[in-house]
Order: C-alpha cells, then sequence, then structure tokens
C-alpha cells in the first residue's frame, strides 16, 4: 500500500489466511487499504473507481464475495460512496467531534503515516489535536445523515402525505397492522405486527401496514373508518425512522436499557435502529451482541452521552440500569 508502514500491524495475518466478515476491523482494514490502493497516487484528488477492480484483490484471498460486504461496511461509516454502474467514490478526510474527542473519517489504511500512530477503539481511529487541525470538520449530525426534520416533524410529514396522496384501497390480502407496546427492550420488542385494523395514530385514524409480496414486505399507510380499512398511501419518509417518532408521539417511546460504569457502557434496543444511529453505534461500540430479545452495543463511557443524546432526539426513552 502506497505510504503505509507495516500494513499487516492492523490487518491480522490470522484473518487475510481465513478472511471473516464478523471481523469488521480486519474486514474494514483490508476494504480501506484497497480502495486506498487503487486510488491515490498523483496530486489530483481521487477519482470514481469500479468496484469489479477492488474485487480482485478479494478474489486474491479466494473471497471475492466478501467485496460487497467490505465496501458496505465503508459506505456505512462514510469513508465512500456507491455512484451508478458499480462505480465506488472515496469521500474527503474529515473529522468529526465525539465529546470533544477527534475521530478521523476516511478510507486510509489506519497505518499510513497522514494518521500519526492513531488510536483505536472500536472502529474509530482517534487522532491527537496536532494531527486533527489539518482534517476539516464535520458535524456529527451530518456525518450521520440526519441534519433535517426533527421527529415531530416527521410525524407531521407523514399524516399530510397520507391526507393528500391516499386513494381507495385496492389488495388488501395478507395485510399486517402496526401497533407500538410499552414492553421493554428486555423483556419483548415494542413494534409488533398483527391482523387487527387498528389505527397507529389514533388521533388522525391512519395505520402503518406492511404487505408480503413477492418474498418481500411492501409498507404503506391507511385510513381506517369504522374499524375498516379504506384508503392507502405510500410512504416516503425514512420508515424506522418514522416509527420511532410515532411510538414517542403516541406516549410509547421506545426503550433503550443503559448499564453504565466508569469506563464501559452497554446499551440495549429491541428494535432495528435506523441507519443513521446504527452508523454511530458501528463507529464508537467496541462490541455490538444480538439475542433474541435485544442488540447490545458496548461502547466507552466518554462516547455514551452523544450516543444516548441521538437516541433521545430519535424517540428513545433511556432507562437506566445497575
Amino acid at each position: 500500500m502506497q505510504g503505509t508502514r507495516d500494513y499487516n500491524q492492523l490487518l491480522s495475518l490470522d484473518w487475510l489466511r481465513l478472511p471473516n466478515e464478523q471481523d469488521r476491523r480486519s474486514l474494514l482494514e483490508f476494504t480501506r487499504g484497497a480502495l486506498f490502493s487503487l486510488t491515490a497516487g498523483g496530486d489530483s484528488s481521487p477519482g470514481p473507481l469500479h468496484a469489479l477492480r477492488v474485487r480482485r484483490l478479494f478474489a486474491r484471498l479466494g473471497t471475492p464475495d466478501l467485496c460487497e460486504k467490505g465496501l458496505k461496511l465503508l459506505a456505512l461509516l462514510r469513508e465512500a460512496e456507491p455512484l451508478f454502474g458499480g462505480f465506488w467514490l472515496p469521500t474527503p478526510f474529515r473529522v468529526v467531534e465525539i465529546e470533544n474527542i477527534p475521530v478521523f473519517i476516511g478510507a486510509v489504511p489506519s497505518v499510513h503515516s497522514l494518521l500519526d500512530n492513531a488510536r483505536h477503539v472500536g472502529l474509530s481511529r482517534i487522532l491527537t489535536s496536532e494531527v486533527a487541525r489539518q482534517f476539516p470538520r464535520q458535524s456529527i449530525e451530518t456525518w450521520m445523515g440526519i441534519a433535517g426534520a426533527g421527529r415531530e416533524a416527521i410525524v407531521a410529514s407523514f399524516v399530510k402525505q397520507h391526507s393528500s396522496s391516499a386513494v381507495a384501497a385496492t389488495s388488501m390480502a395478507n395485510i399486517e397492522f402496526l401497533s407500538v407496546s410499552a414492553g421493554t427492550a428486555r423483556t419483548r420488542r415494542q413494534f409488533i405486527w398483527g391482523e387487527l385494523a387498528a389505527a397507529t395514530l389514533v388521533s388522525e385514524k391512519i395505520a402503518v401496514c406492511r404487505q408480503l409480496c413477492g418474498g418481500q414486505y411492501r409498507y404503506f399507510s391507511v385510513g381506517i373508518r369504522a374499524g375498516r380499512v379504506d384508503s392507502e398511501a405510500s410512504i416516503s419518509n425514512s420508515f424506522l425512522r418514522l416509527l420511532f417518532g410515532i411510538a414517542h408521539q403516541n406516549g410509547t417511546p421506545i426503550t433503550a436499557t443503559v448499564q453504565s460504569g466508569p469506563e464501559i457502557t452497554a446499551v440495549s434496543i429491541a428494535e432495528r435502529l435506523p441507519i443513521e444511529e446504527y452508523r454511530l453505534a458501528l463507529l464508537v461500540s467496541t462490541e455490538i451482541g444480538r439475542n433474541a430479545y435485544a442488540t447490545t452495543f458496548v461502547l466507552p463511557t466518554y462516547f455514551a452521552a452523544t450516543f444516548l443524546g441521538q437516541l433521545v432526539k430519535l424517540g428513545c426513552n433511556t432507562e437506566i440500569r445497575k
């Protein structure tokens, strides 16, 4: 790799012998190195790169199928963006601050001299203040991709869209209606799908529905009158973000259970996070565990305030447990 020291300092030789997508850090490092080696060089900015060229490097390991997963991981961290036609573009190097801690964002191998021995926490790379000064800053909200309407505005937009675009309902076979329970992350899911035709937003007489079509769910809204469906409309909002907003507005916010210590904080939540909040969780977590009841994100306590703050903005209720 150009401009790097010993690349294997952070890329496990065991992983190179037997690549494993569950080892996110090694997968990310190899994908960064592949992208960097194929785009770096010269004085010009990196240009678009076709995924097939990256795939060839993975093929040398005998795992070409991991290419897509590695690029997806880069995209989740906003270090590269997919373009049309299978092309990918590395994003500009920059820093986001989390609790005044500078975290580097960019598709460059971690051993590159540019980062000057960055400290690794999970998938994040923490820079010294001196090194961080050379990079532009990006707000955490802009990096996450949530700079825009808050939860109340998202719900209001959903109601307005349904009112303006609803048409007579067509095939309502095999549809399920969403309800939001007051459960907790340790006992059960709070988003419940059932066959009872009940409004999700009672005051607006609007329900959120899903219907299995060709092996995939389509999600839409319906109007409820006298316990029956009389209209339907498509949903253009970020679906999971909308559901968290509806749960909060209904007085049954999704619960995030928090166990905090002096060094490590664990946050458990039963429902899948929107991509924007999951992006932050992926960056700051040292461990992500899943069971039948919840996903638990384990992160350094010094990152916890920012992560929990974003969950509260999303509409979650935080429950502190000892």
